[in-house]
């Protein structure tokens, strides 16, 4: 993890647990981060247009100027449409959020790799 201020985006539906289906998450908890050191964090509740896998990718969206978005799922696809945003996805096995942000920023976040996309 390089930069001294960054967004790191959460998907939880409970604003406890991290969980997947990130494009379809209503819910996110966003830490902001200075020096790798959390500064604060807020919820971010999504409306039905604004979800990722639905939001158009040349409007603004509740999410810019997040870095990292983590979840304990994510697809090759999901991926591909966050990196058009700048946004790095990642999987994980971590139920926690703060937990996973913090290790997000020691670079020990456990991961999982990305759900191959479905062949039509």
């Amino acid at each position: 993890m390089k930069a001294n201020k960054v967004k790191i985006a959460i998907s939880s539906l409970n604003g406890q647990i991290v969980t997947g289906q990130p494009g379809r998450c209503p819910k996110f908890i966003v830490f902001t981060v200075e020096n790798r050191k959390i500064m604060s964090e807020k919820i971010i509740e999504l409306t039905e247009d604004q979800l990722l896998s639905v939001a158009e990718q040349d409007q603004p969206h509740p999410l810019d100027g997040v870095s990292v978005l983590i979840a304990s799922g994510v697809g090759e696809g999901f991926v591909a449409k966050m990196a058009k945003r700048e946004i790095k996805a990642l999987a994980t096995s971590l139920t926690g959020p703060r937990i996973a942000a913090q290790c997000y920023l020691s670079d020990t976040l456990p991961l999982k790799a990305a759900r191959k996309s479905k062949s039509k």
